[in-house]
């Protein structure tokens, strides 16, 4: 489906555009917002990669990568640029946590448990590296799996692997083993 709207979106079709732009908005958001933990800068990001994906269509070359991989790239590429101009230190990741998609309006109980929890992953989160973060966001946030990850992040199989084992055992430290399986295995 993406493909095809490419193709239109390359000869100028304003309606593929609008679909293309309407189809990938949510998951770039959702990717921007969870590595840097910051809705207003998110949304910045996902308009400049949206509009950047778009204004450059040529760039991209279906038989590389699925159109959502690109934008996958393009969206880490551009956070990491974010993140390494940032002075100030990490921000309200856990904010993305308690809104995330499908999340249901709980009791007074539950959300102080969640609070309780989005606190102390958002403190682990901070102590991880900004590679260890990304691979946990790529990983368990975003589903990608390994090779799909190695694409993104243009690195080999391997090292994707390496990073995801390496940021859940730096949360599993960060929230103590008491809370370790709050954290995926990366057996996906």
């Amino acid at each position: 489906m993406n493909d095809e709207l490419v193709a239109r979106a390359r000869t100028g079709d304003e309606q593929a555009l609008r679909l293309l732009y309407e189809g990938q908005r949510r998951r770039v958001l959702r990717l921007a917002s969870a590595l840097l933990g910051d809705n207003d800068e998110a949304e910045d990001v996902m308009q400049d990669v949206l509009v950047y994906a778009l204004t450059h269509l040529e760039n991209y070359d279906p038989r590389r990568a699925k159109f959502s991989t690109w934008l996958h790239v393009l969206t880490v590429n551009r956070c990491r640029d974010r993140l390494r101009r940032r002075s100030t230190g990490w921000r309200r990741m856990a904010d993305w946590l308690r809104t995330g998609p499908g999340v249901t309006v709980p009791g007074p109980e539950d959300r102080a448990e969640r609070l309780d929890a989005a606190r102390r992953v958002e403190a682990g989160l901070r102590r991880l590296t900004p590679l260890q973060r990304e691979a946990l966001v790529l990983r368990d946030v975003e589903e990608l799996s390994f090779s799909e990850m190695a694409q993104v992040l243009d690195v080999p199989l391997r090292t994707a692997q390496a990073r995801v084992v390496s940021a859940h055992a730096a949360m599993r430290r960060a929230l103590g083993e008491g809370t370790s399986s709050a954290v995926g295995d990366g057996d996906r």
